[in-house]
């Protein structure tokens, strides 16, 4: 189902089926086009859940789908690729009309036959595909040779602690530190330290 039904949704917005979740069972209605690919998209989201009744997923038969196009993603940039909770892929579904999953099974390359990737699959019409994976592409391209940190990232760059933060942020730990500046998360911190030295000199 996904928080607020977001999964159920996503999935009937590309199938164009209605999907209805029970207890222990789901209801697909629609055409058999769009049931069938409802079927898929289901199998695909249960992949690797102990509880799921849903069948063998073969990968090497989506490979085979003419609505499939796949992409191979170093395996440094999947996260980045991905997005924080998958945000990235969703984005990328919603704009393209698209489905969009990685094979988290099956590590390719490594050693001589390259570096090490997971496959990334889009299902969808092949302008949809196409705009989608050359958005991945690029995003992959980008961070791989350096390129701009994704916006998540970013943010939390810039949330990182100033030493002025610093000063009132350290655990306390039972070891007698209490809030000394001197340590954050257990680690002696210099740049905190030589703040407070400064502050108590300006006021003395």
């Amino acid at each position: 189902v996904g928080g607020g039904g977001a999964t159920t949704q996503r999935l009937q917005n590309f199938t164009n089926a209605e999907i209805q979740v029970g207890r222990e069972s789901v209801t697909v209605s629609g055409s058999a086009s769009e049931v069938d690919l409802a079927m898929l998209c289901i199998k695909i989201t249960l992949r690797g859940r102990s509880e799921s009744r849903s069948g063998p997923l073969r990968i090497e038969e989506i490979e085979q789908r003419p609505d499939v196009s796949v992409l191979d993603v170093p395996c440094e940039v999947v996260g980045y690729v991905l997005g924080t909770k998958a945000a990235s892929l969703r984005k990328h579904e919603n704009e393209h009309h698209v489905f969009m999953f990685f094979d988290n099974d099956r590590i390719r390359g490594g050693g001589s036959e390259g570096p090490r990737t997971k496959r990334l699959y889009v299902m969808g019409d092949r302008r949809d595909r196409e705009r989608a994976l050359a958005e991945c592409d690029e995003a992959a391209k980008s961070r791989g040779n350096g390129g701009p940190v994704p916006a998540e990232r970013e943010r939390a760059s810039n949330r990182k602690r100033s030493p002025e933060r610093l000063l009132c942020s350290a655990p306390r730990d039972g070891g007698g530190r209490g809030h000394s500046p001197r340590w954050d998360s257990n680690r002696w911190n210099p740049n905190a330290a030589a703040l407070l030295d400064e502050r108590r000199r300006s006021r003395s």
